[in-house]
Order: structure tokens, then C-alpha cells, then sequence
């Protein structure tokens, strides 16, 4: 019989971990600048893409450490 396992542990036993939040602004740019000057964050890449034919802009901001979350924020149309 298997032990149990902690909440939030997989099958391996390793622990699940948060990587990533998306944040809807109004303001891409002003919003980035924010989060990179009061967090310390680095722009990592720029999406464009479309929902609905509707173009929607995403710019992902990630922090030093290589295992920290990303933070993605994303302007949709109006």
C-alpha cells in the first residue's frame, strides 16, 4: 500500500510550486516599468496575439533567481 502524501506533493513526492500570474492593466508600459523599478523584475519577452480577432499584447517580467515566478502582464482590447 502507498504511503500518503502531503497536499500539493505529485506522484513523485516532489511539492507542486507557483510559477506564474497573469495580471490584466490598462497600461503595458507604465505597468512594466512598476513592477521592474519597486520588484527588481527583468523583461524576459513581448507577445502579440489575438482572441476573438482582437489583438491582446503581453510582456513577461521574471526575477534573478531562475525558480522564481514569472509575472505576465497582458493588455486586452478594450
Amino acid at each position: 500500500m502507498r504511503e500518503s502524501t502531503r497536499m500539493g506533493d505529485d506522484s513523485r513526492g516532489q511539492r507542486g510550486r507557483f510559477t506564474f500570474s497573469k495580471i490584466g492593466v490598462s497600461d503595458l508600459e507604465a505597468s512594466s516599468r512598476f513592477y521592474r523599478e519597486v520588484f527588481g523584475l527583468k523583461e524576459s519577452a513581448r507577445l502579440e496575439g489575438q482572441i476573438k480577432d482582437e489583438p491582446i499584447h503581453e510582456i513577461i517580467l521574471v526575477g534573478e533567481n531562475p525558480d522564481d515566478p514569472s509575472l505576465v502582464l497582458v493588455r486586452y482590447p478594450d
